[in-house]
């Protein structure tokens, strides 16, 4: 980001920084590969200007593998060490720019000093070093956390005529080659564990994992019920698995992890047309979709219910089998917007994605030359672009159902009149209106003043709730002056004076269970 020619990273990205560097006091901070409006971005000033002089970041500035490009232009503007075997870093150049004049002995020390102190901080220079003890996490207790982890952070994104849970189906098909640790070719239940690594380099290898089909069995046969698998190889036999069956679980994954960019949101593997396969032969159809982002559902209405379960770790089996029979009742949230299509995002042209050469075209014409990127959604990121853009999105940012239903009410915000320099608290009421105990992850957005030049809504706070039948609790999110200060929340980026400025006038605070579905609202005055 920039902060005088650049504002929409700093109005959207900038207080995520700024959390990050203030509230978990990191060591080491890394600048990458890109150019920022035409300077290598371990080059740029804003690692001085704005990390360490603005935000107050004491740790040292690393560089990505080969991202730096200067030696004199990276150690002025903040580079504090060259990552891996230095070229540029190297005491020869050093020495050479410093005797050009280029550098000064200032400079060095204070990337030098920056970079023992993190040392300092691990106790790389304690003798001996330090060397915590190696434990297994294959226990009970290790093993309690991966499934809640899994549990919790599995969204329920369609429950068409309470499909889920399921009660008891005689006879289950489970279809789809992430459903079980047998491949089908390069894919199996540990393509669905975790995200690509490293070229093999620190992966999770997912040895331990216990994959849906051993969970589901064990829990459809203790009913006496039966399971019949297919690995969706064949899509005429995946049709023939799921039509003999009472419901039938399919599965579809789109990986994605480390030189594994993804080029569109469609499933891996033939997974949309094996879902739609499934979904004409299956009397019921439920989809679990592991992705570590948004995919496209040409299938959607044609299947009951979905589940979004990303790469859900090595007990994301029994986690599944949970959810799937009511033992869990789902409580995840999208951290993204899921849209309908490609067409409805702002990487639709190939200015946007994945750039364009200076001859206009994507196609590498003259060596050396890299492509640019024109982020045209200016502050329009995320939830913010389908509601300044009027586009409907599949699902919303922070959208995700429970096998109960939520009623919002009675919200309040006090004071009336604030200056930020005291808390504010947005109060409402949350009611369990169904037949179940659930856990609702309320919402609180704030709805700025239309003159501020952004779009208007953003998210400020929430609150799990976990609420019997019937019960009812008072809620109350408390925006400190710290966090309105330090996190900007009802602040826009200024482009004239390269900083924040808060706005004046009426603010609306909304609640709700997503960004598109906020039932109630109260409001106050910023002077």
């Amino acid at each position: 980001m920039e902060t005088s020619r650049n504002p929409p990273s700093c109005a959207c990205c900038g207080p995520l920084n700024e959390i990050a560097v203030r509230e978990s006091d990191p060591d080491s901070a890394m600048c990458s590969y890109n150019q920022i409006n035409g300077v290598w971005a371990c080059e740029h000033p804003i690692m001085n200007e704005d990390l360490k002089d603005r935000i107050g970041f004491k740790g040292y500035v690393m560089s990505d593998f080969g991202a730096v490009h200067s030696t004199a232009d990276a150690l002025n503007a903040g580079l504090d060490q060259e990552l891996n075997r230095p070229i540029w870093f190297t005491p020869e150049r050093l020495d050479a720019a410093l005797a050009a004049g280029d550098i000064d002995q200032e400079a060095i020390d204070a990337a030098a000093f920056r970079v023992v102190r993190a040392y300092l901080n691990v106790g790389l220079f304690d003798n001996p070093v330090p060397q915590p003890p190696i434990t297994g996490v294959s226990t009970a207790e290790h093993k309690a956390v991966a499934r809640e982890l899994a549990e919790q952070s599995t969204v329920l994104l369609r429950n068409q005529g309470a499909t889920l849970p399921l009660d008891g189906a005689p006879t289950v098909a489970i279809i789809g080659p992430t459903a079980s640790m047998t491949a089908t070719g390069t894919v199996s239940a540990k393509t669905a564990c975790a995200a690509n690594g490293f070229r093999g380099n620190a992966v999770l290898n997912c040895d331990a994992l216990v994959d849906p089909l051993t969970a589901i069995t064990e829990r459809v046969t203790a009913d006496g019920g039966t399971v019949v698998f297919d690995n969706g190889a064949d899509l005429t036999q995946a049709a023939e698995a799921a039509a003999s069956a009472d419901v039938a679980v399919v599965f579809g994954h789109l990986g994605m992890g480390e030189f594994a960019d993804i080029t569109d949101l469609n499933l891996d593997h033939g997974g949309d047309a094996l879902i739609q396969a499934v979904a004409g032969a299956a009397d019921r159809t439920v989809v679990v979709l592991n992705s570590g982002t948004a995919v496209v559902m040409p299938w959607l209405e044609d299947v009951d219910a979905v589940l979004q379960a990303w790469y859900g770790g090595e007990q994301f089996g029994p986690a599944l089998a949970g959810i799937l029979f009511g033992d869990v009742n789902p409580s995840g949230k999208l951290p993204m917007s899921f849209p309908r299509s490609l067409a409805d995002i702002p990487t639709s042209t190939p200015e946007q994605y994945p750039g364009i050469f200076a001859d206009g075209t994507t196609e590498r014409t003259v060596t050396g030359e890299i492509r640019q990127v024109n982020y045209t959604e200016g502050l329009k990121v995320g939830y913010r672009w389908y509601e300044s853009e009027g586009i409907d999105p599949l699902f919303a940012f922070g959208h995700g159902l429970s096998y109960t239903s939520f009623e919002y009410s009675k919200v309040n915000v006090t004071p009336k009149n604030s200056d930020g320099s005291k808390a504010l608290r947005v109060s409402f009421r949350l009611t369990n209106t169904g037949d179940v105990a659930g856990t609702e992850v309320a919402q609180v957005y704030v709805e700025l003043p239309s003159a501020a030049d952004l779009p208007s809504k953003r998210l400020v706070g929430w609150e799990r709730v976990t609420l019997q039948p019937g019960e009812h609790r008072n809620v109350t999110v408390e925006l400190t002056p710290e966090q309105l200060r330090e996190r900007h929340l009802l602040d826009v980026w200024d482009t004239a004076t390269g900083g924040w400025v808060t706005p004046k006038g009426t603010v609306s605070f909304v609640v709700g269970g997503a960004s598109d579905s906020v039932s109630a609202a109260a409001s106050l005055t910023l002077r």
